[in-house]
């Protein structure tokens, strides 16, 4: 490692002055009410300047609140971080970001947000791409000592070993987080290594040794030996911010101490010894940096406010009319019906085809698997584990590694094994990926699109397997919000999503994945509808019933049920979610004066809510509404409760009736709620036929292709004896005899698709001699 020179002595020391004595003007801004009234003190980290010497500007940063005196070095001028300060219109962030939350599109300087240690999973998703581009590149990701507890932390460190990415984790270790000591609390307190990678430890107040350390560290990472964690002790000099008096928690002799460890005091005595700059020379860098300030807060007081925005994604793109004429066209002329599981898989083969920046990451999507419902089957064979690859189970790393790419120019989709499993990775969504747009103003964007089975109506569905929740995810703005109820409607917004360059959460409802539906029909229903956000369904004039995902079927049924009775239903399938269109539901609700809202989600805080709110702000005329949902209740995994628990075509009836439509004469009684959930395909009473359904093995499963049978009519079978192989949605499976008797009846020849549910087979006692 060269020796510093005395050039870079002199920067470094203009750096750590400009970056303390910025601190101090703040201080005194607050104290006379001018500025912001939040400031973070730079205090004690300044000689982490050193590290920009070993950057390349093709290098990215994923800086801390206290790296001020980093930023300078990387070229980040005191115009904008006093911009930054004032929180006006020239800040990179149009005053939306908190002073000290760093960003710098143009210098490679990544924003981050307060949920600290979120950052660290970016970092990692980065340097995939740096890894993959083989340049040499490097994420350097600084965090605080208490911000690297944060489990998202520990997630991007495994990830980053297990890649052997090039990252260098930069952990500002001033002993506290906030007013609580981390000493003797972290893990290098423990160990001197984290999941087999070592850690390298220097004192952070010494710039020469940091330069020297970091370097050699920088030099073997960019050979190629995965990641480095560089632990930084220093002094936090200033109380954590400026609503902190640290004089309250911290005794004096330990703030003597710190005090005796300044990095700025301490380097400008090794340049005033060295004689890298005299006492003359040394007046002179002061007398420069303060004019630096005070012109910079001149600026920055003067400049004009931001404007108030709504602005929360970047324009849209519109999507290639010839890629989805193409999709449907290839889809349309297989001969088979189609299945929303299909229709997907050929919309990310098309992108994966037609995108080189696509990519797929999640958990169980390569082959032979191909996805726990077989939505991304075949796409690792056809594109390579490099385009489809397997991720670790970590929805956070999923999640937060694609915000890390995307920012770079890739188009990760992130696929999420079932929304319930969200929680893990809920922050990336709501702190990162529908934020990042807007908080930099435009100038960061990661238009991540997560794929996620939801909701229920399916046999062998628990309550942590069957939840939807999206109003949980349409109250966060930034965030698209879409769940599709036929095959073409979620290939439509599949490739609307990507092309639209927003983030957005693309939710598919594992019941209806192999529904079979026939193509010519669908077409001639979507292609009428797929320019508008929400789609009629049905033309009616009595009511309107509005849903999506599974409950949009139930509501079809109802329309059908309520024509019978001489009630007219118009049902409006609202797949986007998130925008919310709300003009065709005012124009149908301002037609028949009743509306009932469906969904599966449950009833409190839910989209039904809000749509009949919105829709009572909004029109002059009085209306009657209703809502059927599930209630406030989890759901169970006995099938039975679970239905009753669901919204169906019975709730949906009464509910319209209860709205006081006229019924006409004749109509034939409600079958009770109860009736419903009790209906079975359990075997007929006749004791001498016993029927045996094709069972679901999995639960998205509608039907199976019989391979071959292994018995012949008239056999004499015992319990448990195989009677055929199949081949389900996710797996070839045994069907097996539930109890002894004589095969009667085979239903089906090797080739077959049988529905689920249906008669395969029928036994009879053994005293049957032949069969009927």
């Amino acid at each position: 490692m060269p020796l510093v020179t005395p050039a870079q002595a002199l920067r470094w020391l203009q750096c750590m002055f400009q970056s303390r004595w910025a601190d101090r003007a703040e201080e005194s801004l607050i104290r006379q009410g001018r500025g912001s009234s939040f400031q973070i003190s730079a205090g004690g980290h300044e000689a982490l300047c050193v590290l920009a010497d070993h950057l390349r500007a093709t290098d990215w940063i994923y800086p801390h609140y206290r790296d001020r005196a980093l930023m300078l070095a990387r070229g980040v001028s005191q115009n904008e971080l006093f911009a930054e300060f004032f929180a006006n219109s020239e800040s990179g962030s149009a005053g939306r970001q908190m002073t000290a939350h760093f960003s710098h599109r143009a210098l490679n300087i990544v924003s981050f947000s307060s949920p600290v240690g979120s950052s660290a999973l970016h970092a990692v998703g980065t340097a995939m791409v740096f890894k993959k581009q083989g340049q040499g590149n490097l994420a350097m990701c600084l965090m605080g000592d208490a911000s690297s507890q944060q489990g998202e932390v520990y997630e991007a460190l495994a990830q980053a070993v297990r890649d052997q990415l090039p990252v260098l984790f930069v952990v500002e270790d001033n002993a506290y987080g906030i007013s609580t000591t981390t000493l003797g609390k972290t893990f290098w307190h423990w160990d001197t290594q984290i999941f087999g990678n070592a850690i390298t430890y220097v004192d952070g107040t010494n710039a020469q040794e940091l330069y020297q350390v970091a370097g050699e560290a920088i030099t073997q990472l960019r050979a190629g030996s995965g990641p480095k964690i560089l632990i930084c002790q220093l002094e936090r000099l200033a109380s954590h911010s400026s609503s902190d008096d640290q004089q309250v928690y911290r005794p004096q002799p330990e703030l003597a101490e710190g005090r005796a460890r300044d990095p700025l005091a301490r380097w400008q005595k090794i340049c005033l010894e060295s004689g890298w700059v005299t006492e003359a020379e040394l007046t002179q860098i002061q007398e420069h940096v303060q004019q630096e300030i005070e012109v910079a807060i001149q600026r920055a007081e003067q400049a004009p406010l931001p404007e108030p925005s709504l602005e929360l994604f970047a324009p849209t793109a519109q999507l290639p009319n010839p890629w989805l004429q193409g999709l449907t066209d290839q889809l349309l002329h297989t001969g088979t019906d189609l299945t929303l599981r299909q229709v997907l898989n050929e919309s990310l083969g098309l992108l994966l085809e037609r995108e080189p920046r696509v990519l797929l990451y999640g958990q169980d999507i390569e082959d032979p698997k191909g996805d726990v419902f077989g939505v991304t089957r075949g796409l690792s064979t056809r594109f390579g584990t490099g385009r489809v690859t397997n991720a670790p189970l970590a929805e956070a790393t999923i999640l937060g590694t694609a915000v890390g790419r995307a920012l770079t120019g890739e188009r990760p989709i992130a696929f999420l094994q079932f929304i319930d499993f969200v929680g893990p990775g809920f922050n990336q969504i709501l702190s990162e990926i529908a934020t990042m747009y807007w908080r930099t103003a435009g100038n960061w964007t990661a238009p991540v699109l997560i794929l996620a089975p939801c909701g229920a109506y399916r046999a062998g569905l628990g309550p942590y397997h069957s939840q939807t929740n999206e109003s949980i995810f349409a109250h966060i703005p930034g965030l698209d919000v879409v769940m599709p109820s036929s095959p073409l409607d979620a290939g439509y917004l599949l490739l609307q999503a990507f092309y639209s360059a927003r983030p957005t959460l693309f939710l598919y409802p594992k019941a209806l994945l192999n529904q079979r539906y026939p193509a010519q029909r669908l077409l001639e229903r979507s292609a009428l509808e797929w320019t508008r956000p929400v789609q009629r369904m049905q033309s009616g004039t009595d009511v309107t019933l509005v849903a999506w995902g599974n409950t949009l079927g139930l509501c079809q049924t109802a329309a059908t049920e309520l024509d019978q009775r001489g009630i007219s239903a118009e049902v409006l399938g609202v797949p986007v979610l998130s925008p919310l269109d709300l003009d065709p539901l005012l124009a149908s609700v301002q037609k028949t004066q009743r509306v009932v809202v469906v969904h599966e989600d449950n009833q409190t805080c839910g989209m039904g809510a809000e749509i009949l709110a919105q829709l009572q702000e909004r029109l002059t005329i009085p209306f009657r509404a209703a809502r059927v949902t599930r209630p406030d209740v989890h759901l169970p995994f006995n099938f039975a409760a679970q239905l009753a628990l669901l919204p169906s075509v019975d709730q949906i009836v009464q509910t319209v009736l209860n709205l006081g439509v006229a019924t006409g004469t004749n109509v034939p009684a409600l079958m009770p709620l109860a009736a419903v959930s009790s209906i079975s395909t359990a075997q007929p009473l006749d004791p001498e036929r016993i029927m045996i359904p094709l069972p679901r093995l999995a639960p998205s499963d509608e039907a199976a292709t019989l391979i071959e049978w292994r018995v012949e009519v008239g056999e004499i079978v015992q319990a448990g004896q195989v009677l055929a192989d199949l081949e389900g949605d996710k797996a070839v499976f045994e069907l097996e005899a539930p109890q002894s008797g004589v095969v009667l009846q085979l239903i089906g020849t090797a080739g077959d698709l049988i529905a689920v549910d249906t008669p395969v087979a029928y036994l009879g006692p053994v005293t049957v001699a032949s069969p009927p």
